[in-house]
């Protein structure tokens, strides 16, 4: 009687701490798992799903990341066509980067940890802590600048379309997201290497399905059985 006591609390205890999901949420999840997969997009070996959209003033341009630390920096241009040199920090704060004369633009060298701000006025780096410090052409009025890669070919191509207009610049970060500055905002893509959509289980792309195999011979027991891979 004392066992069959226990029993009963514990599958009491069992189902008050399952949740219980009503009709309307199940069918709520499921309309917006069909709106999410309706949306997904497919190009380049990736598969990209709107995600959030960053309000802004005005236009950003020559936008970057930085990818140890997801801050973003790019250059806003207000409707009086003024600009300064602006980070929007992975925490969602954003910042106006201070320099001497008039910020331009700014890139990011994610090989070496720096980040390198243009001014009419030369070259700045930019620290941790805000602070900014002289580098490169002096009094030179830099409109952009850009990091050079370690010899690798860069070609741009048309590979696929997100169906987002009036453009004005777009940038990627460590996890391939795609960052997209139009007026008045910011819209970011995120990537996925596999369809977050697809349910098949256990489902093994191509490039994963070899398969090791011992190949049947009629040699003599001390001769060593062959391998080879089979697609």
């Amino acid at each position: 009687m004392e066992k069959l006591i226990l029993m009963l609390l514990a599958t009491v205890a069992n189902v008050i701490s399952s949740p219980l999901i009503t009709l309307q949420e199940l069918q709520n999840q499921q309309q917006n798992k069909a709106k999410f997969c309706s949306s997904l997009l497919h190009f380049n070996k990736y598969y990209y799903s709107p995600g959030e959209s960053i309000a802004i003033n005005g236009y950003p341009a020559d936008m970057s990341v930085h990818w140890q630390t997801g801050n973003i920096y790019y250059t806003l241009i207000n409707n009086e066509m003024k600009m300064n040199l602006q980070v929007l920090h992975s925490s969602g704060d954003f910042e106006t980067i201070k320099v001497v004369g008039l910020g331009q633009s700014s890139t990011v060298d994610n090989l070496n940890d720096i980040v390198y701000l243009a001014t009419d006025n030369g070259v700045y780096k930019y620290n941790d802590d805000g602070t900014t410090e002289r580098y490169a052409a002096l009094n030179e009025d830099v409109m952009y600048l850009t990091v050079s890669h370690d010899g690798s070919l860069c070609i741009v191509f048309f590979s696929g379309s997100f169906n987002v207009t009036d453009v004005n610049t777009f940038a990627m970060d460590a996890a391939d997201n795609v960052l997209i500055g139009v007026k008045g905002s910011i819209l970011k893509f995120n990537a996925y290497d596999r369809n977050p959509c697809d349910e098949t289980p256990n489902k093994v792309g191509k490039r994963h399905s070899k398969r090791r195999k011992q190949k049947h011979t009629t040699s003599t027991p001390t001769t060593e059985a062959n391998e080879e891979y089979e697609e």
